[in-house]
């Protein structure tokens, strides 16, 4: 049914099922990760999306609600309270974020000759991130289906727009 489309996720990633790091019904970051990524659940805990920093905007990567409280027509509430978060915080996230890439350039420069072409990269990303202005655009990424809702998450202005 295109209802469960709508609630599964847009991307199915290495992450666990269940979501994790709810303490005390506030959200709190699952992973910064090396390339920009950013996570977050809501404050109960039943759903979670994934934000990647590109190209001066957020990809949407994953959004995805518990199995069991799906069809329930909660989707855009927690879309809109985890896109919420992101914009409460953005630029917290983003200097999270910079000080990730340079501590994992740092250690990167222990292991692997400076001259790799991952050390440009990663500058590159740097240099992106500092010069991000928020509130940056959402894009959602990676849909096969659903393409529906999102199209009304993106005229309600949840999101700015849709690729793939």
């Amino acid at each position: 049914m295109w209802f469960d489309i709508i609630k599964s996720p847009i991307y199915i990633g290495a992450t666990g099922d269940e979501p994790q790091g709810a303490t005390d019904n506030q959200f709190q970051y699952l992973n910064v990760i090396t390339g920009g990524q950013i996570a977050f659940i809501s404050t109960d805990g039943n759903a979670r999306a994934h934000f990647h920093f590109a190209d001066n905007h957020w990809e949407l990567s994953i959004f995805e609600i518990k199995k069991e409280i799906r069809r329930k027509g909660l989707g855009e509430d927690y879309l809109r309270e985890l896109v919420g978060e992101l914009r409460d915080t953005e630029e917290e996230v983003i200097d999270s974020l910079i000080d990730k890439l340079i501590d994992d350039r740092d250690d990167l420069a222990r292991e692997v000759d400076v001259g790799s072409p991952y050390f440009a990269q990663m500058d590159e990303m740097i240099t992106r991130l500092e010069s991000a202005r928020p509130p940056l655009d959402i894009i959602v990424i990676h849909i096969e289906n659903a393409r529906d809702w999102w199209v009304k998450m993106e005229n309600k202005g949840i999101i700015q727009g849709i690729k793939g």
